[in-house]
């Protein structure tokens, strides 16, 4: 369980060692604010996890915007680290074989889960979709687990209704696994 733990936390931690601070988080919480003053800015968190070292690791899924997760670390009640995670620098992390619990760790809580496991589909468990908006626009990163709940097939998908582009579809990128 311990090891499981660990490989989790350094999940997390190289999510967010990677992932660049962009701009628009300036708006959010600064490093050193006090976890009080956060919750009083951004409100109740998505999920709180326990990581090594006594920290806290905060998530916000959809908040500002339904494009963006944000992971907060807290360490003696101070935040040190604020990252927005829903890019494709982390969704290039996720890889075939990944259990549910990583892929929730590196990218948080998915937009949508939808459950395909039926007669006709033995070999597929959950579906989780992440929704993310980038200069092409808006689109869904989905990933398809097995029974076993590992990953199975993860692509970068655009989100046609939503950016009104008929039937064109993104091209795939570093994100996609289907030649893994």
């Amino acid at each position: 369980m311990r090891a499981a733990l660990n490989l989790l936390w350094l999940t997390v931690a190289s999510a967010l060692a990677v992932v660049p601070l962009p701009a628009n988080a300036a708006e959010h919480s600064k490093p050193g604010s006090l976890a009080a003053e956060v919750r009083a800015e951004m409100g109740v968190p998505t999920a709180i996890r326990s990581a090594p070292g006594r920290k806290q690791i905060w998530e916000y899924a959809g908040k500002p915007s339904p494009y963006e997760t944000y992971l907060l670390v807290f360490s003696k009640g101070r935040l040190t680290v604020i990252r927005q995670i829903i890019t494709d620098v982390t969704f290039a992390r996720v890889k075939t074989g990944m259990r549910q619990q990583q892929v929730r760790a590196l990218l948080g809580t998915p937009w949508r889960i939808t459950n395909v496991n039926d007669d006709a589909d033995e070999d597929i468990g959950d579906v989780w979709e992440y929704r993310g908006q980038d200069a092409g626009g808006t689109y869904k990163f989905h990933i398809e687990y097995d029974l076993h709940r590992r990953v199975g097939l993860a692509a970068k998908v655009a989100d046609v209704s939503a950016n009104n582009r008929g039937s064109e579809l993104a091209k795939p990128g570093a994100s996609s696994l289907s030649e893994h």
